[in-house]
């Protein structure tokens, strides 16, 4: 069997179990989150659920390719070992790390002319990528060579399609994988965007659109989701396939190389490997480009800087911070939500909010102005979680459609629906004919409301219809109490079979005058009650009247 060793990186996504059974060699890419750098030359592997609960916390992760420095040291100890080296590598169109792949090759194949470096642009990434070092192992097993291996490879590199998803595009945004526009309106109505790694390892989105049932083509002006940094190749109708698919061709704009940036001290120390976007012709780069300088450190040379090899070396130097201080992001009840660190002078007891700039995604700042820095170098900032809102339009409409009234609701970013107890400025004179959950379309809502019967006139009290309505003039006329009779008494007359109280009598009348000349109706109450308080009195008079009546 040829004496060669498999190598890749750990963006294949290789198991553990299956990297030291196969003695695959790994070069790891970097990444830095919440200001440690994890990596070979750094702090240890983070666990992958401590990594993904951070993210979730709101902390956002940067990853750097493969450093030349560290494949360079990878490579050497197999090639002092006698052995050849194989490197399946990530696509080159989203990693530099490839172009570190070949830099150490090409600095190697001098030290050890005769030994054999290859090194491969698989296309393709993450299992796609996992699945080509496999086959590999899998011939090397079965006694083929190197060269064989390789040509395998190259040949079937186009069989390999890689698809995935993810839950949302802010991190394809940050990367330059999506335009802004596309990140916020996919965000806001919650897609969900396929991503393909196309014939050119380059990855581009695949979406979706919605035509007639009988569509056989549709125009690309209706297309809104061109991918970030790629633009059309041919523009007007595009034909439907059979399957329900289509294809749109494109290009990337107006970028035609990437180099490498290796950031080093003043000493010539690596300290960072990055890499730039440049138009093909360029032989330099201003430093004013470089939007990654690393954290704590600053130019030491600005200007011009030559284009070497592909590769431009920018000289760096830590800045002038004397001190690291832990920030703990606590919310409001004191619960940990992210810690993190800034970099202050060596005598400072304070910094302001102002200068802090990794707020955990999805909260803001409780309170605003000067931290006290803790002995311990440590300080505690209050956070609490963003309310996301939108006010939508509440359109009152009759049954027939006709608009009543316009008002304005504001609910949760993502509510999909209100509920009728939630409207507060119903019409006046109009109640709600369907009550319920009623959707959202388009920014607003209709709620169906009917006019509200018009109450009697002559029954102001719906409760008491019957009711009659008191007469000022004539207090006396409205009758308190149904069972009884209502017509007045007469107090001059005398009650048959008992003996007439003659101050009472004149008591009453001077009460029902009163009454008859102010209108108060109060004042009657009492002698009525009297009146109607024995049944004996009642009887005596319906008998006096009767006989009257008789007698004419």
């Amino acid at each position: 069997m040829e004496n060669f060793v498999i190598t890749t990186e750990n963006a294949a996504d290789l198991p553990e179990s299956f990297i030291k059974e196969n003695e695959i060699g790994v070069l790891s890419l970097y990444y830095t989150i919440d200001g440690v750098t994890y990596g070979p030359d750094h702090e240890e592997e983070m666990p992958a659920k401590t990594f993904y609960q951070q993210m979730r916390n709101g902390s956002m992760p940067k990853t750097q390719q493969v450093n030349p420095d560290q494949a360079i040291r990878r490579f050497r100890e197999i090639l002092q070992q006698g052995k050849d080296i194989l490197h399946i590598s990530l696509t080159s169109a989203v990693s530099g790390s490839y172009n570190s792949a070949c830099m150490a090759a090409e600095e190697l194949r001098e030290e050890f002319p005769e030994r054999t470096i290859t090194v491969i642009d698989t296309l393709v990434g993450t299992l796609a990528q996992g699945m080509i070092v496999d086959k590999s192992v899998q011939m090397k097993k079965a006694g083929k060579s190197l060269q064989e291996i390789t040509s395998w490879i190259k040949e079937n590199i186009p069989h390999f399609c890689l698809y995935a998803t993810v839950d949302d595009l802010k991190h394809l945004y940050r990367g330059g994988r999506v335009s802004k526009t596309t990140a916020f309106l996919g965000t806001a109505i919650g897609i969900k965007p396929i991503l393909k790694l196309n014939e050119e390892g380059n990855l581009v989105l695949t979406s979706s659109i919605k035509l007639d049932k009988d569509a056989t083509y549709f125009n690309t002006s209706i297309l809104k989701d061109v991918p970030y940094g790629w633009e059309l190749v041919n523009v007007g109708d595009i034909p439907v396939n059979k399957d329900n698919t289509a294809t749109v061709v494109v290009r990337e704009k107006e970028y035609q190389k990437d180099i490498i940036i290796n950031y080093a001290d003043e000493k010539g120390n690596p300290v960072l490997t990055s890499s730039l976007k440049v138009s093909k012709d360029n032989t330099y780069i201003n430093t004013s480009w470089l939007k990654d300088v690393p954290y704590g450190w600053e130019l030491a040379n600005v200007g011009d800087l030559p284009i070497e090899n592909n590769a431009v070396t920018v000289v760096v130097r830590e800045k002038e911070y004397q001190k690291d201080v832990i920030i703990n992001y606590v919310d409001e009840k004191g619960n940990l939500v992210l810690t993190s660190s800034i970099k202050l002078n060596k005598d400072a007891t304070y910094f302001n909010t102002s200068i802090l700039k990794d707020v955990p995604y999805g909260w803001e700042l409780a309170n605003v102005g000067d931290i006290p820095v803790n002995e311990d170098n440590t300080a505690t900032v209050v956070v609490r979680q963003k309310k996301y809102t939108k006010d939508i339009s509440v359109e009152y409409v009759t049954e027939g459609g006709a608009k009543v009234a316009t008002g304005s609701l504001t609910v949760a970013e993502e509510s999909t629906y209100i509920n009728t107890s939630w409207l507060q400025d119903v019409p006046e004179g109009y109640e709600i004919a369907i009550v319920g959950d009623l959707p959202i379309e388009d920014g607003k809502v209709k709620v169906v409301v009917r006019g509200i019967e018009n109450p009697d006139p002559e029954n102001p009290d719906p409760e008491n219809p019957d009711q009659e309505t008191p007469n000022p003039e004539n207090p006396d006329s409205q009758n308190p109490d149904p069972e009884k009779p209502s017509k007045p008494e007469d107090t001059n007359k005398p009650t048959e079979g008992k003996p007439v109280d003659t101050d009472k009598k004149e008591e009453a009348k001077k009460e029902n005058k009163k009454a008859a000349k102010t209108g108060d109706e109060t004042n009657a109450a009492p002698l009525f009650a009297g009146l109607f308080g024995s049944g004996v009195i009642g009887l005596g008079m319906l008998q006096f009247l009767k006989r009257k009546k008789e007698d004419k």
